[in-house]
């Protein structure tokens, strides 16, 4: 099931690689119908400010980093 909602994943200026819950699947999962939140795992390369990505599932994200000097929101 795919969304339009974007979920948003600050990255400080140094970071590169990040692991995120997927609030998306966790709004919709069911243990007990073996439906369960997706760990999303990447990779934002230093020369990169924005990218967007999906989980397994079709649920957006976009990818920011923030300067060094400005406070993720």
């Amino acid at each position: 099931m795919t969304t339009d909602t974007k979920q948003r994943v600050w990255l400080g200026p140094g970071v590169v690689r990040f692991t995120v819950l997927c609030e998306a699947c966790l709004a919709e999962c069911s243990p007990k119908e073996g439906r369960y939140a997706t760990v999303l795992e990447g990779e934002l390369p230093l020369s990169r400010v924005r990218e967007v990505a999906t989980c397994p599932h079709g649920h957006a994200f976009e990818l920011v980093r923030t300067s060094a000097g400005r406070r993720a929101a």
